[in-house]
């Protein structure tokens, strides 16, 4: 298996942009951000996020995976992206950049040329989320995106998007910050849940307060389960939208128990959605589920799906990022 070749050319435009954010930020250890940043060991999300891996295994088939093709949204420095294409996946991404020979676009592109891959521009295009101009219609069979959205100009354009890329049967993974938590991983400090949220006004005086610097916040959507699931239902129809989480800290030995429980969740409403084959695959997949569920049937599969959603709004705020996911069936 090739590895991802990084040269210290590349590191140094990295280092430029991550040198020209860090004051605002707070950003201390610039070293080891880098290094996280440009790890040869960044996997394709199929390869790394077992979540990602379970629901593309249950859709599609898992000898189908590499005749999908998959649209990075947000391909960033495209280490993700370029680790897929080198094992072989059907891999596009999209970057916005003001023109294609600087900022992560530049970077991405001269990586993947770095790694032998040809014609790196016809894989990555060079627009922004909210206007993917540059993609036909019904081009991909599943979008991903990783702590994306809160970055975006308009999140619901964004998604009206990817619902134009995408084809009818497909699917659509996001991950991003839940603004309704006790942390904020940007500025990596504690937050105060369901308040902060509500007013980048309070933000930037609690920001002030920490001795941040207030700049990078109007850059940010605050995201939170229960604004996301809106904007995405009223464009996905209902049955098609999930929401779990993806991060979680500050609970301690109940944090394992609050990320199974958002796959509980998952796993009901699949069922409920008549997803049946998917939800049957996850509750294979995660051996704790078939347990929880021994006793499950049609009368009381609804009882413990709503007890399980009350139980994750209670402990939201110990819930730092979650996934969106849409699966479409047409």
């Amino acid at each position: 298996m090739q590895v991802i070749k990084i040269s210290e050319q590349i590191k140094q435009k990295v280092r430029n942009h991550i040198e020209s954010v860090a004051p605002i930020l707070g950003i201390k250890d610039i070293n080891s951000l880098i290094d996280r940043i440009c790890s040869s060991d960044r996997e394709f999300p199929y390869d790394s996020d077992d979540i990602f891996k379970s629901i593309i295994d249950a859709y599609f088939g898992c000898n189908n995976v590499k005749n999908l093709v998959y649209l990075d949204l947000g391909a960033g420095y495209g280490l993700n992206m370029l680790d897929g294409l080198l094992k072989g996946y059907n891999v596009y991404g999209v970057e916005p950049s003001p023109n294609s020979f600087e900022g992560r676009y530049a970077v991405a592109v001269d990586l993947m040329k770095e790694n032998g891959v040809s014609n790196p521009e016809q894989r990555l295009f060079n627009c922004t989320g909210e206007n993917m101009h540059l993609i036909p219609d019904k081009f991909a069979d599943v979008v991903y995106s990783y702590q994306v959205l809160e970055h975006v100009q308009n999140i619901d354009k964004v998604l009206l998007e990817v619902e134009r890329v995408l084809k009818p049967n497909s699917i659509a993974y996001f991950t991003m910050p839940n603004y309704n938590s006790l942390y904020e991983g940007h500025y990596e400090i504690l937050w105060i849940p369901c308040i902060l949220s509500k007013s980048k006004k309070l933000a930037r005086i609690y920001l002030r307060l920490m001795g941040k610097n207030p700049a990078y916040i109007d850059e940010l959507n605050f995201t939170t389960p229960s604004n996301i699931r809106k904007k995405a239902e009223n464009i996905f129809g209902l049955n098609n939208v999930y929401i779990l989480p993806w991060g979680v800290r500050y609970a301690g030995f109940l944090n394992k128990y609050i990320y199974a429980l958002g796959l509980l969740n998952f796993y009901l409403k699949l069922k409920l959605a008549g997803q049946n084959s998917l939800a049957e695959h996850i509750k294979e997949r995660f051996v704790y589920i078939k347990k929880i569920v021994k006793f499950e049937n049609e009368a009381n599969t609804k009882l413990i799906y709503y007890i399980a959603s009350m139980l994750l709004f209670i402990f939201q705020p110990f819930i730092t990022d979650f996934r969106l996911i849409v699966i479409r069936r047409c």
